[in-house]
């Protein structure tokens, strides 16, 4: 069953990133995308989502979408 994470704005990135207790690492450049391992910024945040109760961060670039979507099709 796929778990639903609201949609949020960019002003409340760090409360969200709070709340899984991610905003130390956000602040401190640690945070990188699940795909190609980019530093997670504001300006390059492209999805938050869940998978096996694991938080997956991605960047913007639409091959890191793509990628994340090929991934759960194949998990289906």
């Amino acid at each position: 069953m796929k778990e639903i994470i609201k949609a949020f704005l960019r002003d409340e990135l760090e409360q969200y990133l709070t709340s899984f207790g991610l905003i130390e690492d956000f602040k401190n450049n640690l945070l990188k995308c699940h795909i190609c391992e980019e530093i997670i910024t504001r300006k390059n945040l492209g999805a938050l989502t869940k998978r096996n109760g694991k938080l997956i961060i991605i960047c913007e670039k639409p091959e890191c979408f793509q990628m994340l979507s090929a991934n759960e099709n194949n998990e289906e």
